[in-house]
């Protein structure tokens, strides 16, 4: 296990090799920061698949939480525009065993890549950010792979358990960040498992920037970093993903912060998310708000 873990390299989504080669790298980092593939049957071959055509999937994987306490399926596949790759993902607490997430799960599968743009260039290296703890996952991938002004990451995704006022993780549930789509916020989406199980998914009020400053630079020195809040309906700190001014911290720039409790966490920010600059962060200025994940 090795996280956090970054890498740069192409994205080419042009034919079956370009195709395996960014799935089987995609699938190989989940190993690295110590997800576990699940055994499901019927999981995608990354040695015999063929490129899918527009709008499908090619395969799926299962992979799990190393305390087996959530599950996530990744399927891999083309988006609207034949050489734009596009990924989906479903989140649970649990696998039938031959591919279906099971458990209170997200109501529909979600998108974690941008629909809209296609990726600037087949062969120019793009870095990926990817980390995982116990009860965290988060990838910003293909940084600034994504054409447009300013470039975006070709995907984000964050997913996280619940916290309480210490920062350890609760049993109450989880959420998922997911990058916007065109023109579109960054959704969080809420999952209650205790009493009724509630999914609730916001793209909203859930982090605030008051007054949205140029810089956020204190009379202390410091920058400012605003918390994310997940709702079940209880407000609770989504510790795994803050916003920053990615003027004030560009991209792949890592800071610590104690947002919960008292031990100082490492974030890393991940720069302009939404497509051809447009909201990233609750309607705040595209120009200058975007993510931080959590990297360790």
């Amino acid at each position: 296990m090795a996280s956090p873990y970054n890498f740069t390299t192409p994205c080419d989504h042009n034919s079956t090799a370009g195709f395996r080669l960014w799935g089987a790298e995609f699938s190989a980092a989940l190993a690295t920061v110590g997800l576990v593939q699940t055994a499901d049957t019927g999981q995608i071959n990354w040695g015999t698949v063929t490129i899918p055509g527009t709008g499908t999937s090619g395969g799926y994987e299962i992979w799990r939480f190393a305390d087996s306490t959530l599950y996530l399926k990744f399927e891999y596949g083309t988006a609207g525009t034949s050489n734009y790759p596009q990924m989906w993902v479903t989140v649970g607490t649990g696998s039938n065993g031959s591919g279906t997430i099971t458990g209170t799960n997200q109501t529909s599968t979600r998108n974690i890549f941008t629909f809209g743009q296609v990726v600037a260039s087949s062969v120019a290296n793009y870095t990926s950010y990817m980390s995982a703890t116990a009860n965290h996952f988060a990838v910003v991938w293909k940084a600034n792979g994504a054409a447009g002004s300013p470039p975006t990451p070709v995907g984000f995704l964050v997913v996280g358990k619940t916290v309480d006022g210490t920062g350890a993780a609760t049993t109450t549930g989880y959420a998922v960040l997911r990058m916007g789509q065109l023109g579109a916020n960054c959704e969080l989406q809420s999952v209650r498992l205790i009493a009724t199980a509630a999914v609730g998914t916001a793209t909203t009020k859930f982090c605030l920037v008051p007054n949205e400053p140029a810089s956020s630079l204190d009379a202390a020195g410091n920058y400012q970093c605003y918390m994310s809040y997940m709702t079940v309906p209880d407000a609770l700190p989504f510790m795994w993903a803050s916003a920053v001014n990615f003027n004030d911290l560009p991209l792949g720039t890592t800071f610590s912060v104690a947002q919960v409790g008292a031990t100082a966490r490492t974030y890393l920010s991940c720069g302009p998310i939404s497509a051809f600059g447009s909201i990233s962060v609750n309607n705040h200025s595209a120009t200058r708000y975007s993510w931080a994940m959590l990297y360790e």
